[in-house]
């Protein structure tokens, strides 16, 4: 019985590692995403905090919209997460009020910490004994072992056996038995 307890614990664990924390990641910042929009919705930011982003927009005949309309959405530069508030268009541009999503930054960088501590692909500890391995096995190699003669070969009639298929090949290079036919017509 306690051995039983003992696997399904060890299997949960496992299960966890491989593909549970990425759920619970998505489910934190879904939920974090959710807290944020009820609170944009009810107006309950800071102005001063939002942050404008200008896209020319290349269309004839757009007209200007003076006010701020509430827009869902959001958007990544350069690794920081950005929620949208409102947005208008004003002389041929998009202008977008967005607030930064610290909650959801926080789940992915720790999400992403996580995955790398549990598979090993921390940058910042490298083995030292792996990279004198790495010296020794460049320093066995010589390339002035490594030049091949074949003029034996091509000199002699040379007929290898493969004992393992038993098959033996007549001749290494098979002579054409006549001059080809010239195909220019």
């Amino acid at each position: 019985m306690m051995k039983t307890i003992t696997a399904i614990l060890l299997f949960l664990l496992l299960a966890f590692n491989w593909a549970g924390y990425r759920v619970m990641a998505a489910w934190l910042t879904h939920n974090a995403d959710k807290r944020l929009e009820a609170k944009i919705d009810q107006q309950d930011y800071d102005e001063a905090s939002l942050i404008e982003i200008r896209v020319p927009l290349n269309m004839p005949y757009i007209t200007d919209q003076p006010e701020y309309e509430r827009h869902y959405g959001e958007i990544e530069l350069n690794g920081e997460y950005y929620r949208y508030v409102k947005r208008k268009i004003e002389n041929g541009a998009l202008v977008l009020k967005c607030i930064p999503n610290d909650s959801k930054q926080r789940i992915t960088a720790k999400a992403n910490e996580f995955f790398k501590d549990i598979n090993g692909l921390d940058g910042a500890r490298q083995d030292k004994k792996e990279n004198a391995t790495v010296k020794i096995n460049l320093g066995d190699y010589d390339d002035a072992i490594a030049s091949f003669d074949i003029t034996s070969l091509l000199t002699h009639n040379v007929s290898p056996v493969f004992p393992k298929l038993k098959i033996a090949l007549p001749e290494v290079f098979l002579r054409a038995p006549a001059q080809p036919p010239d195909l220019h017509s």
